[in-house]
């Protein structure tokens, strides 16, 4: 099984800020190098305008 890629989230935060500037989200992934596809990266940025920095958190369940 592979382990996922984390994106920082500082990381992420330039790149939603890139693409608000105008950049692609295949423009962004490639002038910061990211390993992640653009259409995961626009997901993140969706649920970020949702639910602001909280929709990019990891949600931990409690039992």
């Amino acid at each position: 099984m592979t382990r996922k890629m984390k994106v920082d989230i500082n990381i992420l935060l330039k790149a939603f800020e890139l693409y608000e500037e105008g950049y692609s989200f295949l423009n962004v992934i490639e002038m910061l190098s990211l390993n992640i596809t653009h259409g995961r990266l626009g997901e993140k940025y969706h649920r970020y305008k949702l639910y602001g920095i909280n929709g990019l958190l990891p949600w931990i369940g409690y039992t």
